[in-house]
């Protein structure tokens, strides 16, 4: 099931909060239905990049070419923090051989 268009939004506004941009790559499981939101959500993996280059990869992942940015894979996991607010982590896959 793919992540809802309000989830990947979501997503989007916490890498802009840290000055960067989220390109999704795919899903990787750890999957729930938030039923308060509405929406489906998931772990995800994807580009962590400046808002410049964003174009490039999006190119880059459509021509499977992607070796250049392969220092900014990154896996985007979910929680809930102690008050029960979604949260959003990006952790960086060192040596990720796309």
């Amino acid at each position: 099931m793919e992540p809802s268009d309000e989830y990947m939004d979501y997503v989007i506004s916490k890498a802009r909060e840290i000055g960067k941009e989220f390109v999704i790559d795919s899903g990787e499981g750890n999957d729930c239905a938030n039923n308060e939101l509405g929406w489906y959500i998931e772990d995800l993996s994807g580009w962590l990049v400046d808002a410049h280059d964003v174009e490039a990869v999006m190119a880059a992942k459509l021509e499977q070419n992607t070796d250049k940015y392969s220092n900014c894979y990154v896996f985007a996991y979910w929680a809930y923090d102690a008050r029960g607010n979604l949260s959003i982590r990006f952790e960086y896959v060192p040596n990720y051989d796309l």
